[in-house]
């Protein structure tokens, strides 16, 4: 990577310690002028003890903005239908500090009746017993929630990605042959 510091570069780590943020200088320093490096951790001290000044506390979302990505990804509005109003704030609690866990458990109850609601809301509790709000639970429910065919289509796009194929054109193919199974 170093022999590419002719362009510039962007690179993100997420959750690093002291030990890769040490190794981590030396990178720095070859890289082109212009290149950003973006470092998550959740402790600031730990950046800061290690050189990193320009740090930006992220804000999660409150209890209201949780339950209006959900329902966005839920319902396609800004709040869900009254029928569906405590049974969708249940939902948005079980990850409201997570964007992307509200987005996959919203899009995940998207189009279902409120039987399957009433249905599907206590066995997504039984992801997050004691309380852990783990974005893999997330993702595990609504991977579950799939038809087989959704979770082979699902195996075969991440199995393309993998071996370096074009996302795009195995996309269109996958597309492809679910229409013409259906025919």
């Amino acid at each position: 990577m170093l022999r590419e510091s002719i362009r510039r570069s962007t690179l993100i780590l997420d959750d690093v310690g002291c030990d890769e943020l040490k190794a981590l200088g030396n990178l720095i320093q070859g890289l082109r002028f212009g290149s950003k490096v973006i470092v998550t951790s959740e402790d600031v001290y730990k950046l800061k003890t290690n050189g990193i000044n320009k740090i930006y506390k992220v804000v999660f979302p409150s209890k209201e903005e949780a339950l209006q990505i959900s329902s966005y990804a839920a319902f396609g509005q800004k709040s869900p239908p009254r029928s569906y109003v405590v049974k969708a704030v249940e939902v948005a609690k079980f990850v409201a500090p997570f964007p992307l866990g509200l987005k996959v458990l919203g899009s995940s109850f998207r189009g279902k009746s409120k039987d399957e609601w009433m249905v599907k809301v206590p066995k997504l509790g039984t992801y997050f017993e004691n309380n852990n709000q783990d974005i893999e639970k997330v993702i595990r429910f609504a991977f579950d929630g799939l038809s087989d065919t959704q979770k082979n289509t699902l195996h075969g796009l991440v199995s393309s990605m993998r071996c370096g194929r074009d996302v795009n054109n195995t996309t269109f193919t996958f597309m492809e042959c679910v229409k013409l199974r259906r025919d």
